[in-house]
């Protein structure tokens, strides 16, 4: 986590374009993310789609696409 953190401290986000390139980059992170959330699912065997894990997967991918939007939406 501290790696993560330095990296995240070492941007230079001082000016509006780089701050978007960084909203980039950050975009990119979530869609990796809900990417893996969704493969998460797929693999679920049928019997759990109704289950509490699926549906908290399934909130997972909604927040992170919501966050997505967002992030557009402010760039």
């Amino acid at each position: 986590m501290n790696r993560f953190k330095s990296i995240i401290d070492s941007l230079d986000v001082s000016t509006r374009r780089k701050r978007r390139k960084s909203v980039v980059l950050v975009v990119e992170m979530l869609e990796k993310i809900r990417f893996a959330e969704e493969g998460y699912m797929e693999r679920m065997p049928l019997n759990l789609h109704g289950s509490q894990s699926y549906a908290d997967a399934d909130y997972s991918v909604d927040c992170i696409i919501d966050a997505i939007v967002a992030l557009w939406d402010a760039y």
